[in-house]
């Protein structure tokens, strides 16, 4: 019997911190430009706003962008919320 599974790849810590710099660098001008909206962001390029997830998904999807390996997502916003898993 063979189980097949998908390894993704993980950025390494000095990804991850770019990643970091990036959104930290640029976040108060996204709240201006997309306030209250998912913006996935690709190479340091916004590629795609939304304002729902499910419709940035769809979007990327489109695109031939998988979520989790080809770009960074998140909800840029200048109030405080909490995701309740």
């Amino acid at each position: 019997m063979s189980i097949e599974s998908e390894v993704r790849p993980v950025p390494s810590f000095a990804e991850a911190t770019a990643i970091q710099a990036f959104w930290e660098r640029n976040y108060a001008r996204f709240t201006e430009l997309y306030p209250e909206r998912f913006v996935a962001v690709k190479d340091e390029e916004v590629v795609l706003v939304a304002e729902e997830l499910g419709e940035l998904l769809d979007g990327l999807a489109a695109l031939g962008l998988d979520p989790k390996d080809d770009v960074a997502i998140e909800f840029v916003s200048t109030r405080s919320h909490s995701l309740i898993l």
